[in-house]
């Protein structure tokens, strides 16, 4: 994969390729495992487990419902395992959190390119 961080090259030797850049790695094929983005490489994301998955259809459903509610301040959705573009220290870095919680007021002013992009 285009992602990895060394490749093997003649004699046992390794380089690094240059980093993923956000574009790169949204155009990547989708799959059965999901990829983030970290500092230029494209890491898999680790399955969870039951435990886990329990605890974040918890909360997917908490945030949910407060989104919706009448007296929530920011009304919004979230989303279970979305992709999303961010910043971290200057650099694009593309997480795919557990849940994410976004405001209706903030996805309205999102470009749609990035949105569907990941």
């Amino acid at each position: 994969m285009k992602g990895n961080r060394l490749r093997d090259t003649a004699m046992g030797q390794t380089t690094t390729p240059p980093p993923l850049t956000l574009e790169e790695f949204s155009c990547l094929p989708e799959g059965e495992v999901n990829y983030e983005l970290q500092d230029g490489t494209a890491i898999a994301k680790m399955s969870p487990k039951r435990i886990h998955s329990s605890l974040q259809r918890t909360l997917l459903f908490l945030l949910s419902d407060w989104g919706n509610s009448q007296d929530c301040p920011l009304p919004g959705e979230a989303y279970p395992e979305w992709g999303i573009c961010l910043q971290k220290d200057g650099q694009d870095w593309a997480p795919v959190p557990d849940v994410t919680y976004i405001s209706d007021q903030k996805l309205a002013s999102f470009p749609w390119k990035m949105i569907f992009a990941l």
